[in-house]
């Protein structure tokens, strides 16, 4: 017993010590955060007409950070008009990033991804990153200030797939 301490209390103090140590090592760690998602909340619903002259329905959301989003939506009849819809989007993209293609069984193609930047048409030249989706017939396009805004957006199409109504 040196300093008023037994070998137990020692090895409990130790073990202490070692897991404050390593929560606080893993607090600060960016790999162990969690990414902060800044709250949404829907600004306007409501249609736009397409070139196709199909009505859209669109929700504008905006984030607690200030950034913005807006996710269009649309259903075909036809798999021409939805990848027709996909390319009328595709043009507001100046540069692609990334682009997916997922095919079932018989190697037909029933879904694609499109991520990409372009530059908002306000006259501010500021950046702004889209995301393109068509699941078989549904269409999905997306495009905000930031690019977590982005992704949040697009989770809330994969929650609520089946209702085909995403909110936030």
């Amino acid at each position: 017993m040196a300093n008023g301490f037994s070998f137990p209390h020692r090895a409990a103090m130790l073990c202490f010590l070692c897991l404050t140590i390593a929560r606080i090592a893993s607090a600060q760690c960016p790999i162990h955060q969690e990414e902060r998602k800044p709250a949404l909340t829907v600004v306007i619903l409501g249609n736009l007409l397409a070139a196709s002259g199909h009505y859209l329905p669109f929700r504008d959301f905006s984030a607690s950070d200030g950034s913005t989003g807006r996710l269009v939506m649309a259903d075909f009849t036809s798999l021409d008009a939805a990848r027709q819809q996909i390319n009328e989007w595709s043009k507001e993209a100046n540069e692609i990033t990334c682009r997916e293609q997922y095919q079932n069984e018989g190697a037909q193609q029933i879904s694609e991804r499109l991520l990409a930047q372009g530059i908002s048409r306000d006259g501010s030249k500021t950046k702004i990153f889209l995301t393109i989706r068509r699941d078989g017939l549904h269409c999905y396009f997306i495009k905000s200030s930031s690019i977590q805004v982005a992704k949040q957006i697009e989770s809330l199409i994969d929650q609520t797939k089946d209702s085909r109504t995403p909110s936030p």
